[in-house]
This record gives structure tokens, C-alpha cells and sequence, in this order.
């Protein structure tokens, strides 16, 4: 059976638990944008607590599509995600392994948001070395029959998986951060805890 996606910034654990899964994914291409969503926002653990990473966007109009939602460069909003994560993961056991590839990545300067969440979800397929058939949306469909639409779910508390976390001893395990969360602290372990 499909599952259907929207496109995500560094989506949740729970949404790539449901991507692994499933055995064919869809990324939607052409629904309207949602302000405050996974589709240009991220959670990460730092030492004062979870830090929203969102990606600054141009103008949007209401009922715009997603493809033509642009990213705007006029703040270093990149420098910054990077300096982000390393402030928060320097110290955990596999960020070091990710963290020149993010480094190519957040150089580059797509226009659309769309493209720029393709750019990460493929480098995380990769990361996880995930064999699953993956398909983009060529059409807006309200409803997919015999498929699971996963479009508009709430992430938040979407996945029981626990592992250890780097400042878990001061804040506590905190659920479904973004999937880089649990491939910093797991690496190659995240696609074994994202199948159980």
C-alpha cells in the first residue's frame, strides 16, 4: 500500500517511522502551504530545551502552493541552522560522521522550499540507507484511495522510540525531535530503531 508525505524540513522521527514502514512513498508536491508546520520547521534538543529551526520564507499568499513557496536568503539563516545543531550535537557520538555532508548541503541556495526539502529528505534516505520506491505527487488530490495519507497528521508524540539522548539527564527524554536527533546520537543504529 502507498503511503502519502508532505514535504518536510528535517521531518520528525515519526514521520520517517512511517516512512520506513511503508512500502511506497509519495511526496506531495502541489498542496498549499501550512504556516507553522514540519513543511519549513525543525525541533532539536539544546542544553535550555527544544530550539525551533525554521527556514525564513518569502512572501506567501493564502492558499499558495507549496512549489511556488520561495526561501528567502536575506538573513544567514544556514550559518545559522549549522551553528545550531553543532551547539547542540557537538558533544554526541555521531555528528562529527553527518556534519561535512551538511555542510555541502546547507551551502547550497535552492528558490524553492519544496526543492530544499528533497535536497535534505534524500540525503536522510541515504543516511539510512532505505530501499524504498519513492514517488513525487504530480497533482493535487484531496483524497488517495487505498493509500495512507499522512499529510496532515500531528507529529508531535508520534514515536515511542527511546534512546539516549545528549542532554537527557538535564531535560529528560524528549520525543520525535527532528530525525536528526536520532541519527546524531544513534547513527547507523537509527534505521534498526526506526523499523522496531
Amino acid at each position: 500500500m502507498k503511503s502519502i508525505f508532505c514535504s518536510a524540513y528535517a521531518a520528525p522521527i515519526g514521520y520517517y517511522k512511517a516512512i520506513v514502514n511503508s512500502k511506497m512513498i509519495m511526496l506531495e508536491q502541489h498542496e498549499h502551504y501550512i504556516k507553522q508546520s514540519i513543511r519549513n520547521r525543525c525541533e532539536l534538543a539544546t542544553a535550555n530545551g527544544i530550539l525551533i529551526l525554521t527556514v525564513p520564507l518569502s512572501e506567501r499568499k493564502n492558499n499558495m502552493q507549496i512549489t511556488a513557496v520561495q526561501i528567502c536568503y536575506k538573513t544567514a539563516w544556514q550559518r545559522l541552522h549549522i551553528k545550531s545543531m553543532e551547539t547542540a550535537y557537538k558533544s554526541s557520538p555521531f555528528f562529527e560522521f553527518y556534519i561535512d555532508d551538511l555542510l555541502q548541503i546547507y551551502k547550497q541556495q535552492p528558490q524553492y522550499l519544496v526543492d530544499w526539502n528533497n535536497l535534505i529528505h534524500q540525503q536522510i534516505v541515504k543516511w539510512l540507507k532505505l530501499k524504498i520506491a519513492f514517488e513525487k505527487t504530480v497533482e493535487y488530490q484531496k483524497v488517495y484511495e487505498a493509500a495512507n495519507d499522512f499529510r496532515t497528521e500531528n507529529w508531535k508524540n508520534k514515536s515511542s522510540i527511546q534512546y539516549h539522548q545528549v542532554f537527557e539527564s538535564k531535560l529528560g527524554f524528549i520525543s520525535n525531535l527532528s530525525i536528526y536527533d536520532l541519527l546524531f546520537n544513534c547513527g547507523n543504529e537509527a534505521a534498526i530503531l526506526l523499523k522496531s
